[in-house]
């Protein structure tokens, strides 16, 4: 007789479409703290609270000294308070330091790595180890995983020509959502926020003389993270880089 597996009354879609939500939930998170204002309404929210807070705990125990100390003077009182002001004059920028660099990852960094990425990419002379190579180096640079590829193919569709995993479809059809954006617009687009099989936090044109000839799909961040708009131009002009490149290396090797 046939042993069966015993019975389990577990949904694993369940727990698929609790991990998506939780995924579109840090990517909401990230995309609103990428942008400065918004850090900015963080840090004051958070100083406020620590400042009512230090000064409800000062109030406590000067009123505590009062009634348990007869001799304690109305001065040094205020002095108590003027060191509370100063730990919290001293500690406002260390920790309005922290959180920009918590957010904003060294954008010009990143920049100028992003450019010596694409003279990088620019010198190879086979198009598979370019393309391999940039999906490695831009999840190493921004902290990413499962980045991917594509390419237009002879019957318009595109095809995934490089990536970490296979968490993305090998082929995207011509009439896909994402696909019809890139198509409308030449900018890069939130991919998540659309329904399409392409499921990515950003996504970017690969254009060549105003022609679309593939995109490049960012994986998710270890941690959250967003890019900024700088990150996204830099991004945009490797992209175009990488395009021309791959042109460049596909009429080469034709006329062999």
């Amino acid at each position: 007789m046939m042993d069966h597996p015993p019975y389990s009354d577990a949904k694993p879609w369940l727990a698929g479409s609790r991990r998506a939500r939780l995924r579109g939930w840090r990517r909401h998170v990230a995309r609103r703290m990428a942008d400065h204002r918004n850090r900015r309404h963080v840090w004051l929210v958070l100083a406020t609270l620590v400042v009512v807070g230090v000064l409800a705990t000062a109030k406590g125990l000067i009123g505590f000294y009062l009634v348990g100390q007869k001799a304690l003077t109305f001065e040094l009182a205020l002095a108590v308070a003027a060191v509370v002001a100063a730990v919290l004059a001293v500690s406002q920028k260390r920790i309005e330091h922290a959180l920009e660099a918590r957010f904003a990852r060294n954008t010009h960094q990143h920049r100028l790595m992003l450019a010596a990425l694409a003279d990088e990419l620019a010198a190879l002379e086979d198009a598979w180890q370019l393309e391999n190579a940039l999906v490695e180096r831009f999840d190493a640079l921004f902290a990413t995983h499962g980045s991917a590829l594509y390419r237009q193919q002879a019957d318009g569709d595109f095809r995934r020509v490089a990536a970490h995993d296979s968490r993305f479809p090998d082929r995207v059809p011509a009439t896909d959502v994402v696909v019809a954006q890139l198509l409308a617009t030449h900018v890069p687009v939130e991919a998540d926020e659309l329904a399409s099989v392409v499921n990515a936090p950003m996504v970017w044109p690969l254009r060549l003389r105003g022609q679309l000839h593939g995109f490049f799909v960012a994986g998710e961040h270890d941690y959250i993270e967003s890019f900024d708009r700088e990150e996204i131009d830099g991004v945009t002009e490797l992209a175009n880089a990488v395009a021309t490149t791959l042109a460049l290396l596909d009429a080469e090797s034709g006329r062999r």
